[in-house]
């Protein structure tokens, strides 16, 4: 099956982070790009590896084509200030996926000069409440910020907001549902 590879760069939900002189920072962390790349590739037809040269961690991602050829894109991480080697492990990886459009989408997304970053939880999300106070929408689900282009495209396909995650679920209910009928 062909792989689009226009799909690897589509918006997918983020969070934030405290960045430099407490401004937040929009990320997705390794388990995302995973689920991207399962998604758009398949989970056989791509892979990880990691090489240190020198000092630095690096990690290649390889996704098979078409013809059987692997294809690698690789980039560089820095460790992290709770658990240096696998921050470096995970940033390098994150880095890679963005070689591939994975995530790229990001660095378009403006930081917030707030303070703290609203916690949203399963608990606290209402079906009324899944905006905080500077717009930013929430999975009615999860809890996890839903990007404007998800938003839309879930609120057009399910009536509601929710995250790409929670969509898969809801699509395969739906599969699941419709096969029982």
């Amino acid at each position: 099956m062909p792989i689009n590879y226009n799909e690897l760069k589509k918006e997918i939900p983020y969070k934030w982070r405290a960045g430099a002189a407490g401004t937040q920072l929009a990320y997705i962390d390794a388990r995302d790009v995973m689920d991207v790349l399962d998604e758009v590739c398949g989970p056989n037809r791509w892979a990880k590896d990691y090489k240190m040269l020198g000092d630095k961690m690096y990690c290649g991602i390889g996704i098979e084509t078409e013809t059987g050829n692997w294809v690698w894109k690789w980039d560089m991480g820095v460790e992290s200030n709770f658990d240096p080697e696998k921050g470096e492990a995970s940033d390098s990886f994150k880095r890679a996926a963005v070689c591939w459009g994975i995530g790229r989408f990001l660095y378009d997304i403006k930081g917030d000069n707030r303070k703290s970053t609203p916690e949203i939880t399963k608990t606290s999300v209402s079906k009324a409440d899944v905006r905080d106070s500077l717009g930013h929408a929430y999975c009615k689900e999860c809890g996890s910020v839903v990007s404007p282009a998800v938003e839309k495209f879930s609120i057009e396909t399910y009536g509601n907001v929710l995250c790409f995650t929670c969509q898969k679920k809801y699509k395969s209910l739906k599969e699941e549902n419709e096969k029982t009928i």
